[in-house]
């Protein structure tokens, strides 16, 4: 092997390293709650994943649902992905990166917002915080819950839209 193939290896594999050593790092600082780690995830989240999924989410067979809410500073439309769960009543919501999310914030300033969850429309209300633990994803997602810390998942009333 020639001495400029080493060479790219010993770039490659330091690059692989570095980009897996920094995963590890987002990984730990989210479930230890490291206020920059859960930023730059989330950040990560809104201007690229976050993209993907509003092509898909809300329709009938979809993995997300479709939260359409307002700005509580702005007034401006909003639509974020959400991973909702029906429950009786209304949904469940995990808050992988806690309640100081743009969206919660929105949604409790405004008191509802329209879902769109498996094809269907709903009026969402009366937002409430409960422990992970008493929630339905204490049964179906425990090692989600247990793997990030989630202490707490939003409970909404819903009701279909006209």
């Amino acid at each position: 092997m020639s001495p400029g193939w080493v060479a790219a290896l010993v770039v490659l594999a330091a690059l692989v390293a570095i980009v897996g050593a920094f995963i590890a790092l987002l990984f730990i600082g989210l479930r230890a709650r490291v206020p920059w780690a859960n930023h730059l995830i989330r950040r990560i989240n809104r201007d690229g994943l976050n993209r993907i999924q509003l092509r898909r989410a809300g329709r009938a067979g979809a993995a997300c649902a479709l939260l359409h809410h307002r700005g509580r500073v702005t007034g401006t439309a909003r639509v974020t992905p959400i991973g909702a769960v029906p429950v009786d009543g209304g949904f469940e919501v995990s808050l992988v990166y806690g309640r100081d999310v743009d969206w919660v914030k929105n949604l409790q300033a405004a008191g509802s917002a329209e879902l769109h969850h498996d094809g269907h429309r709903y009026l969402v209300d009366q937002p409430t915080f409960i422990p992970a633990t008493e929630s339905r994803f204490a049964a179906t997602e425990a090692s989600t819950i247990r793997t990030f810390r989630i202490q707490e998942v939003l409970r909404v009333r819903a009701r279909p839209a006209q």
